[in-house]
């Protein structure tokens, strides 16, 4: 079994992933835009904010998750 570290890491990667692929969606639809393909435009721009809420939904639940065992003062 990986340990808590690489577990975190692997976590904290989900939602970078995402992001990137978001990037890549609102860059295509700059392009659509660009070359006066509306409806293609808008579609990558939904997908891009679909990304972008998955990339948020994944680090809230890691702030959940963290919120749980951190503790709010001092050891």
């Amino acid at each position: 079994m990986t340990d808590a570290r690489t577990q975190a890491a692997a976590a904290a990667l989900l939602p970078a992933q995402e992001l990137e692929v978001a990037a890549q969606h609102l860059r295509t639809a700059a392009a659509h835009m660009t070359a006066g393909e509306v409806p293609r435009s808008a579609a990558h721009l939904l997908a891009g904010r679909g990304h972008l809420l998955k990339a948020g939904a994944t680090l809230d639940a890691l702030a959940v998750e963290h919120a749980a065992r951190s503790h709010p003062t001092p050891d």
